[in-house]
């Protein structure tokens, strides 16, 4: 399967998951922008790409990155908290035998295989370094600034035309889990998520981090989000 990964204004547009037809972009999100820049690009910018084995055949043109992935390769997306090379993702993308990332940094294209330095498998988060510094990063939003019926937004990936996608939906309802204060932090979401879209971002009206996609259920278009209460060194 060859996959040309589209850059739009030096920023990366990532992916998610296998072959197949993804949910279209809602409405909602083709008119979000944030500081003036349309959400699909803007979270494009702070996204990775993660592939279950390795890439073969990767080619840089100016305005584009294709690669071929070989048969039963999964994919998901990981989402840049940290300028100095650290991205959030689910854990069970994360335990993949093999791992190859590929991020956008200084103007280019990096493939290379990430470091895993912190994974929490009852949480399905995991934390994973590369070598470059990135461009931008996402903010955490406060537990206190999640609010039950607001508007989020996902980060998804339509392999079908290699560009982010974006999915808004209503958030649900916030938790944690185990009675520790401390213990990382779970969102249920009316989102469309399909398999593939773990370790997408998910965001407030503002674009402040709130967690990372780690599970959903297609038949009643829910999605969870977790994210660590400690952050950026978990």
């Amino acid at each position: 399967m060859r996959l040309r990964l589209r850059l739009l204004a030096i920023c990366l547009l990532a992916g998610c998951s296998t072959a197949g037809d993804h949910h279209s972009l809602a409405e909602s999100a083709d008119v979000k922008t944030i500081d003036g820049v349309p959400i699909q690009r803007w979270l494009g910018a702070r996204s990775a790409l993660l592939f279950s084995k390795p890439i073969r055949n990767a080619s840089t043109q100016p305005s584009q990155f294709a690669l071929t992935m070989e048969p039963g390769t999964a994919y998901a997306l990981a989402a840049a908290v940290d300028q100095r090379g650290d991205f959030l993702t689910a854990a069970h993308c994360a335990s993949w035998t093999s791992i190859t990332i590929v991020y956008h940094a200084k103007g280019e294209f990096i493939v290379e295989k990430p470091t895993v330095v912190w994974k929490d498998d009852a949480a399905d988060l995991a934390l994973i370094h590369v070598s470059r510094e990135l461009d931008a990063d996402l903010t955490w939003c406060d537990e206190q600034e999640i609010q039950p019926h607001s508007t989020v937004w996902a980060a998804g990936f339509d392999p079908a035309s290699g560009q982010l996608s974006c999915m808004s939906g209503e958030l649900i309802g916030v938790g944690h889990f185990s009675p520790s204060p401390n213990s990382p932090r779970y969102v249920q979401m009316n989102l469309p998520a399909r398999p593939g879209d773990s370790g997408g971002a998910v965001i407030d009206g503002n674009g402040k981090l709130i967690g990372v996609i780690t599970r959903g259920d297609e038949s009643r278009h829910w999605c969870w989000a977790a994210a660590p209460t400690t952050r950026r060194s978990p």
